[in-house]
Parts: C-alpha cells; sequence; structure tokens
C-alpha cells in the first residue's frame, strides 16, 4: 500500500498459461472493486440503513420480503405443537420421506403403492387427500365441525379449508390448528403401519385429533375451553 494507492505484486514460478492469465485478471476486477481503509475491521448489515444489526431490524427486514413462491408460505397455529407447524411446512415442500420421494433419492423401496389403500403412489397429495383411509378420516372430522364434505386435491388446499367463508375468526383459528393435527395424525398412522406393523382405524384417529387438540387447544390458547363438551362442541357454537 502505498498512500491510496495498492499495489499487487505478482511473483510466477512458472510461466502462466492462456487459462491461468485470464482467472488472474477476473481476480484482479473483483479486487478493484475492494476499498481498504486504514482502519480496525467492523461488521455492517444490509438490512439497516445506518449498518446496525438489531432483533427489530431484523423483525422490519423480514416483514418486508415478498416470497416469489406462494406455496412456500404457511400460516403459523399458536395454539398447536411447533412440531405440527413444521411437519406441514415440510408437506407443502414436499419434502416428507414418503416412498416416492425416497425413490427420487435413489433409496430402494418394496413399492411405490399407498400403505393405507395401496391404490396409487404413495406421495405427499395421494396420502392425505386422495387416499380413501384419510378421505375417512376428513368426513369424520368435518362431520365432527359440522362442516360439509370439502373436496381437496393437494395439500395446498387443505390448507385453505380455514379461509372458508362465513367462518368467525376464532372458528378461523381452530379449523386451521384441526386440519395440522389431522394431517400429522394420519402421518403418524402411517409410520406406526410401516415401523410397527399397526393397523389403524378411521374411528380410531378421529378420536386422536380431538383428544390431541382438546389437550393442546386447553393448555395453549389464550382462550381455552373449560371441559371436553366444550371442546367437542366449539365449533358448532
Amino acid at each position: 500500500m502505498e498512500g491510496s494507492v495498492l499495489l499487487l505484486m505478482w511473483s510466477w514460478k512458472k510461466d502462466p498459461t492462456f487459462s491461468e492469465l485470464i482467472h488472474l485478471q477476473e481476480l484482479i476486477d473483483v479486487v478493484k472493486q475492494v476499498a481498504i481503509k486504514n482502519s480496525a475491521d467492523s461488521w455492517s448489515w444490509d438490512g439497516d440503513p445506518r449498518g446496525s444489526f438489531s432483533v427489530a431490524a431484523v423483525r422490519g427486514w423480514l416483514a418486508g420480503r415478498r416470497l416469489s413462491n406462494t406455496e412456500l408460505a404457511i400460516e403459523w397455529c399458536k395454539w398447536i405443537p411447533d412440531k405440527c407447524n413444521i411437519f406441514m411446512w415440510r408437506a407443502l415442500l414436499d419434502r416428507l420421506p414418503t416412498k416416492t420421494a425416497l425413490r427420487r433419492r435413489n433409496i430402494n423401496t418394496d413399492n411405490s403403492a399407498c400403505v393405507f389403500c395401496d391404490d396409487g403412489e404413495e406421495t405427499v397429495d395421494h396420502i392425505f387427500t386422495a387416499c380413501g383411509f384419510a378421505t375417512g378420516v376428513w368426513e369424520g372430522v368435518l362431520r365432527w365441525c359440522g362442516l360439509p364434505n370439502f373436496f381437496a386435491f393437494s395439500v395446498k388446499d387443505l390448507m385453505e379449508l380455514h379461509k372458508s367463508k362465513g367462518i368467525s375468526l376464532v372458528k378461523k383459528e381452530f379449523l386451521k390448528g384441526v386440519v395440522m393435527i389431522c394431517c400429522w395424525r394420519i402421518w403418524k398412522a402411517r409410520n406406526e403401519h410401516i415401523f410397527n406393523n399397526k393397523r389403524c382405524k378411521v374411528v380410531d384417529i378421529v378420536a386422536d385429533i380431538k383428544a390431541y387438540g382438546f389437550l393442546w387447544y386447553k393448555n395453549r390458547h389464550k382462550a381455552s375451553v373449560s371441559d371436553w363438551n366444550s371442546w367437542c362442541n366449539l365449533f358448532l357454537m
């Protein structure tokens, strides 16, 4: 460094090839963009005009972002455990280890058929919407909620169920959580069938969804229900 001028001296052990000279020129072009100052090193963050890093600045930066793919966005449900929210996020991204997904990663499976109905390949959308077993679970859950049958063709359709017209904000939050619990419980039954050879019945799955929902809603929601009967009739109130 001489004054404000940066001098770079190159010492070659052998004559450079044409390719090496090209790489050298590319390196020089990059180095030219770097301004070296006679001061102590410091960190700065582009997310804040002042260059300072803070939790508030990160929150503002995240709030201002716009996802290019809306399918990647998921509305977090606060009254159910994080494991259910993360599970649904992975399902929307098609990141669950279904048989079809495993085969895409060159992991051998006996077959790619659905473990419940044996009718169609086990994909994320099939196991939660097209499978006859899952359809029976959804019919039981919708009957409990007093809602008509909802025909879904993908996991994204399931996540739109709580946005139906004529439903209050409280009931929307309730229904969003129930949908996530339902998908999580269906996947749990799928794993029990594969790894423990345990066959679950639709009525047992629906009962578990009610029980898990009551436990989590009662202890995690600010307007929790007082007893089992209140929970079972919450959506009908």
